[in-house]
């Protein structure tokens, strides 16, 4: 999970290869039942946006090249499938484009 003191910690002592594209997405209206017993469902949404910029900015901390991280928030989103299929095609074309 993203609220996870593991994975902050990993991401911070495991760098990338710096020809690694990261595209980090996450909505404004987030939650996750998994995460309950860490945060209440009221704040999750603010977690995960804190979160996804700590991520970001931890790989830019690490070295990590601009060009090659793309970061999205999106307001009145939430974490599932339709609106990830919904940014697919421009999560496919940052990451297959040379």
């Amino acid at each position: 999970a993203w609220l996870s003191d593991q994975f902050s910690h990993f991401v911070a002592e495991n760098q990338l290869k710096k020809t690694t594209k990261v595209y980090i997405q996450a909505g404004a209206n987030e939650s996750d039942a998994g995460d309950d017993e860490i945060i209440s469902p009221n704040f999750q949404a603010q977690a995960y946006i804190d979160e996804a910029i700590a991520y970001y900015q931890t790989l830019l901390l690490n070295g990590h090249p601009l060009p090659q991280i793309k970061l999205k928030i999106f307001a009145g989103e939430s974490h599932n499938e339709y609106f990830w299929a919904k940014h697919f095609p421009k999560f496919l074309d940052f990451c297959l484009k040379k």
